[in-house]
């Protein structure tokens, strides 16, 4: 008698634990959106949104954003209150950032389709940037073909977009091989 009503108590303190973690668990679960479009940073000036490489907050940041990137975003995840969208940064790099800080179309205007291979100016390596004006990520190499999406105009300067999120100034770039 004394170990059923052991067995009862335990179970019973078993099903309240249950019963108060319910919404917790449900609220932490996923649900996944197909986006499969351009968007681009929208934070404040001189802020920058953090790309994660998981879908949390905790997750470790492995690379950040300034305002006006434009960005491809494949699909968003909602874990929790937070909806993240998995973005493909410059040379491939897949992340997660909070959907709130994207918008649709691009800060700069007009965005001009030319999905075109240029090549980089002869003359020396040309910088390759996060931005129009921003961060340099890397640099393109003398004669080194890129893969032009689009072009948009900032700054009194037409940027052409390489893939997804790097910006070259398009003087620096030619027709032909």
């Amino acid at each position: 008698m004394k170990k059923s009503k052991k067995l009862l108590s335990v179970f019973l303190a078993l099903l309240m634990l249950i019963t108060a973690l319910a919404p917790t668990m449900t609220a932490s679960a996923t649900t996944r959106e197909s986006i499969r479009a351009w968007r681009y940073v929208n934070v404040s000036a001189g802020s920058v949104l953090n790309l994660r490489e998981s879908a949390s907050t905790n997750s470790r940041i492995i690379g950040t954003l300034p305002r006006g990137a434009i960005l491809w975003v494949d699909y968003a995840v909602t874990v929790g209150t937070i909806r993240w969208g998995r973005v493909e940064q410059f040379n491939n790099r897949w992340g997660y950032v909070d959907t709130q800080h994207l918008r649709v179309g691009s800060p700069f205007a007009p965005i001009e389709p030319i999905n075109g291979m240029r090549f980089a100016h002869s003359a020396g390596s040309v910088n390759v940037y996060d931005a129009p004006g921003g961060r340099v990520l890397a640099r393109a190499q003398p004669n080194q073909p890129v893969w032009i999406s689009y072009a948009v105009w900032a700054g009194g300067i037409r940027w052409a977009v390489i893939g997804n999120t790097g910006y070259i100034n398009s003087r620096y770039l030619r027709m032909g091989g």
